[in-house]
């Protein structure tokens, strides 16, 4: 018996194995209590979890693609990929590329010199506020002075208020994150009210609400009706997240057809072994896909008869190497572009 409990203290989960839990109990046919005590699994990490799932799928239904440092294990790369990539010449957009190859590869201080160089340098990116997140990890794995990284965090908050509001509530959120760190559970869980206040969008209230509830689970946590308190209300927001959603994407769905043909990003990207294109047209018609290696060479294409509406089709690279590759999307007259990393 002590041999099967220490292992499942020990047990570590993939993503696959996240994934399924996660979605178990999205599902609702088992309780989340029943569920983590057959995964071995502590109530708090599970929410933890879901949190972060669903949050993904916020950013997701936004339009934003970011990387998401709990769900996806890190993968290695190919050795040269970064070498060539490091001894090329630095701009903004391949900093953050080289930052996600050395987070891969397990380089955090290469991972985290790239972030905050993205960070500071292209505030008003889309990617800024996800460079934000990013360093604060590494800068936690690393073991780096937290409270000397919320002063950063809160002097961003302060200078980018204006002219970068994504990114200033990124920083801001990212400095109550530091408290957590550090240890000053109190003082998170005040900010976290604070920060809730000053949202007028209902799901991201939700995640802070969340988020400190998880705080005050630490505190409490020792207290058993406290923590099964805690649990409910916590469940309580996840359904509410999943309610907003399934409106929303009801809505989406009952929008009329697009008004021309459009491809959105892929997802992922950068992707290990397949990834995903949405495309929209405006009429029923042909669509063909063709992927490109950076010689310009044709390494696979299709072509199909799609109705009007949005469609999503799934790509496995299979045999090919890592590295650079370009879709490109025709129909109604219109050609889209569009570059994928390949990643092993």
């Amino acid at each position: 018996m002590a041999c099967d409990i220490k292992r499942v203290a020990g047990k570590k989960y993939s993503a696959d194995d996240k994934i399924r839990i996660i979605l178990e109990g999205l599902r609702g046919e088992t309780a989340i209590a029943e569920i983590c005590r057959r995964e071995g699994l502590a109530t708090g990490l599970y929410y933890r979890w879901s949190k972060d799932f669903l949050e993904a799928g916020k950013k997701r239904l936004q339009g934003v693609i970011l990387v998401d440092d709990l769900l996806i294990e890190p993968e290695m790369m190919e050795p040269n990929r970064l070498g060539d990539l490091l001894a090329s010449a630095r701009t903004p957009e391949n900093a953050f590329e080289e930052g996600l190859f050395a987070l891969r590869e397990g380089d955090l201080e290469t991972a985290r010199d790239r972030m905050r160089y993205w960070m500071t340098n292209e505030p008003g990116h889309s990617k800024a506020p996800a460079a934000a997140r990013i360093l604060r990890r590494v800068e936690f794995t690393i073991g780096s002075d937290m409270g000397a990284l919320r002063d950063e965090y809160l002097e961003l908050t302060a200078s980018c208020a204006e002219e970068h509001p994504q990114l200033s509530w990124t920083a801001r959120k990212s400095a109550v994150k530091c408290l957590r760190y550090e240890g000053l559970l109190q003082e998170a869980v005040a900010e976290y009210d604070a920060l809730i206040d000053d949202t007028e969008d209902e799901v991201e209230a939700l995640f802070l609400d969340t988020d400190r509830l998880l705080v005050q689970m630490d505190i409490d946590g020792h207290e058993v009706d406290a923590l099964g308190s805690l649990d409910a209300r916590i469940a309580a927001n996840m359904e509410r997240v999943e309610a907003i959603y399934a409106e929303r994407l009801a809505k989406a769905e009952s929008n009329t057809a697009p008004k021309r043909f459009e491809l959105l990003a892929a997802y992922p990207n950068p992707f290990n072994s397949s990834t995903r294109f949405t495309f929209s047209l405006p009429e029923a018609g042909l669509v063909r896909l063709g992927i490109y290696d950076v010689s310009g060479r044709e390494v696979q294409s299709g072509i199909r008869h799609f109705a009007a509406g949005t469609h999503t089709v799934g790509w496995k690279a299979e045999g090919l190497p890592a590295g650079v590759y370009f879709l490109k999307a025709e129909a109604a007259n219109t050609v889209h572009t569009q570059k994928l990393l390949l990643v092993k």
